[in-house]
């Protein structure tokens, strides 16, 4: 029996022991292959809000080529006809209340009359009453035409005459752009038109931004006294920011706009439907503590023109049990100073990667069930085979014991007669020593 049972032992661990190595090349198969699988959903997510950055980077990039074009070529026909008719400067001066765009800072200046076509264009601030040149552009082209005129040796300019209508209500005539901005830095449109130069790109006009041309006005001796300005605000570009406002992928993907510098550094330009424009995040924080708006800002103005630097974080909104990882794409715009960027869980991504586990677990279970299911099938048929092969050599070892046991006998019976035949000689003996 014990040689059956080393036998039987024998197979059935060895059963056991490939059952239990299939279930474990699967379990390191279903561990490495989910791994893969959401490494490589994570990298096509990345290029996925990297692709529709930089389609959105290009959208906007086509929308400021067209509008900029008009800018050009209306701000051409305003100085034609500005030309045409005649800018000079009277010998008669009057008294302007000019105020700094930027601080409103409010000072008096006293400045020569400046003619048009040889009529002084006086100080008109009624939006009802017509201003000559700048409404007729601005009827025929939308936007904004301003005539402006050069106030000192410093060169801030001064507008005069405007189809611009200011917060309150009036055109926006006295108010001025001065040379040097409020961070110190010159003004990149007075310093254009002081170089003679024509100036086209982004501006800040009055109270907020625009796309702007402004063309140099000179006198005589050719020295600038002047410009005359075309302008769309960016506000009015609705197409562009209802398309990013409203982009959509996946459950939670959207696009949004951060102002990429200045004093609005961080400040929302286009919000997901529009709900937190205006509002600055700068100093916004992930869950992690990182001041995640600032990253998003520096590595997309790090980037070369027209590509998308990616990152995550973790993010925890009000009522969540725990941070989700966001993925954020961004590229920055510069003539408009954008950072146009698009967002998205981690996790809508990795649904694929969340099947193949799915499926994985189930090969699991099969696996298992398959292994255990071998281990008892196995078990039965070794206990079978074990006792056919072993049946004749228990046989053998069963006469092997009676042939011993019969040897044994056969000794002992030996050995009784020898005894009984040495004690017959002793008896002989004896007899026929007392004869």
């Amino acid at each position: 029996m014990r040689f059956q049972n080393k036998v039987l032992s024998l197979a059935v661990s060895g059963a056991i022991a490939t059952s239990l190595l299939l279930v474990g090349i699967v379990a390191v198969l279903q561990e490495s292959v989910h791994m893969a699988a959401v490494a490589d959903a994570d990298a096509k997510a990345q290029d996925e809000c990297a692709r529709i950055t930089e389609q959105l980077y290009q959208t906007v990039h086509l929308a400021n080529k067209a509008e900029m074009d008009q800018v050009s070529s209306s701000l051409a026909l305003a100085f034609q006809a500005a030309s045409k008719q005649g800018i000079s400067v009277s010998e008669e001066s009057v008294t302007w209340q000019a105020v700094n765009q930027f601080d409103k800072a409010a000072k008096e200046a006293v400045l020569p009359k400046l003619l048009l076509g040889g009529a002084w264009l006086e100080q008109n601030s009624d939006a009802r009453q017509p201003s000559p040149l700048v409404d007729e552009v601005t009827a025929a082209s939308g936007g904004g035409c301003t005539i402006f005129q050069r106030m000192n040796e410093a060169g801030d300019m001064m507008r005069v005459c405007t189809s611009i209508i200011g917060a309150d209500g009036k055109r926006a005539v006295g108010t001025y752009i001065p040379s040097v901005q409020p961070d110190g830095k010159p003004n990149p449109v007075v310093a254009a038109l002081l170089r003679g130069e024509r100036f086209l790109g982004r501006a800040f006009v009055v109270d907020s931004w625009w796309n702007t041309g402004y063309e140099p006005i000179r006198d005589a001796a050719q020295n600038v006294i002047g410009a005359v300005f075309y302008g769309r605000p960016q506000k009015s570009q609705i197409a562009i920011r209802q398309y990013i406002q409203n982009l959509k992928f996946g459950d939670t993907g959207c696009s949004f706009v951060l102002q990429g510098s200045g004093a609005e550094r961080g400040q929302y330009v286009i919000s997901e439907d529009g709900k937190r424009d205006s509002e600055n995040v700068y100093d916004a924080q992930a869950a992690d503590g990182r001041y995640v708006v600032q990253e998003i800002i520096n590595s997309a103005v790090a980037n070369p023109e027209g590509r998308a630097s990616v990152l995550t974080y973790p993010e925890q909104n009000a009522g969540e049990s725990a941070p989700c990882q966001k993925l954020v794409a961004a590229a920055y715009f510069q003539p408009w100073d954008w950072i146009i960027a698009v967002s998205a869980n981690q996790e809508d991504f990795r649904r694929s990667a969340d099947a193949i586990g799915h499926s994985l677990d189930t090969l699991m279970f099969i696996a298992s069930s398959a292994g255990i299911g071998i281990a008892v099938i196995a078990g039965i048929v070794s206990i079978w085979m074990v006792k056919r092969v072993t049946r004749p050599l228990l046989t053998v070892e069963a006469i092997s014991t009676s042939v011993a046991s019969a040897a044994q006998q056969l000794a002992a019976a030996s050995e009784q007669l020898s005894s009984g035949a040495q004690q017959s000689a002793s008896s002989l003996e004896e007899t026929a020593s007392s004869l």
